[in-house]
């Protein structure tokens, strides 16, 4: 129990970390906004905690939690398919997705391992559990953002190649982006400085766009670890006694 909340603590801090990371960084959004689409995660364990009860009381708790996993690890692998086009129409439905995942998961995995110790052991039981999701969050956390060092140096440096392979091509979509700031903004004193400027910027949304594509899979991947402690895990909490 304590390792599979280990491993679910780091996927909520994760893409807690993730998702106002891209929309701010990709699509420039502010607070508002991001708060805006984040909302749909809170909303789906708020109105859907009724219904992950109801399959806890009658379903088996390793069930639910594999259930769970499931509708968790797809919603991170459908952040993973994003463009720097996206907006509240694509993330609606995995954030929604990606908290409910979240509550059918927890949920059972709570009650297993706090449930089957003896009364008198609650309050430990309670405390290394809550341990664990802590400690999976943290080093969840950092190796997130170690990992998105590596994946963006390593997105820029191959569009970096293809561009330098591609040479007629960049050098002629440059040349109109060139002529196109000339014909708009006359006033610039150095249009192909700017035109240089913009096409940096082009390059490194594309780039934040592959390395925070390249971190959701990787989330959805390391979830996919919980399912090796399923096995373990009982069908149903034994009663326990003081």
């Amino acid at each position: 129990g304590c390792a599979c909340s280990f491993i679910l603590g780091a996927a909520i801090v994760g893409s807690a970390y993730l998702s106002p990371a891209m929309l701010s960084t990709v699509r420039g959004y502010n607070s508002q906004q991001i708060g805006t689409i984040m909302m749909f995660t809170g909303a789906a364990q708020v109105f859907l905690a009724p219904v992950a009860s109801l399959m806890v009381q009658r379903m088996a708790g390793r069930i639910v939690l594999a259930i769970g996993l499931v509708v968790l690890m797809a919603a991170l692998v459908w952040h993973g398919q994003m463009t720097a086009e996206m907006g509240i129409d694509q993330l609606a439905i995995p954030q929604f997705m990606r908290g409910f995942g979240i509550m059918l998961g927890f949920m059972p995995i709570t009650i297993i391992s706090i449930g089957s110790v003896p009364l008198s052991e609650v309050r430990n039981a309670s405390s290394l559990f809550n341990l664990f999701r802590s400690l999976g969050g943290a080093i969840g956390l950092s190796m997130v953002t170690t990992a998105q060092e590596g994946r963006f140096d390593f997105h820029r440096e191959r569009l970096l190649e293809q561009l330098s392979e591609g040479g007629a091509a960049a050098t002629q979509f440059l040349t109109g982006l060139q002529q196109r700031i000339e014909d708009t903004y006359s006033t610039i004193r150095d249009p192909a400085e700017a035109a240089l400027r913009i096409m940096n910027a082009f390059i490194e949304r594309e780039v934040w766009v592959l390395t925070f594509n390249d971190m959701w899979i990787a989330m959805a991947a390391y979830c996919g670890l919980t399912f090796l402690f399923l096995p373990f895990l009982p069908d149903k909490v034994p009663v326990q006694d003081d």
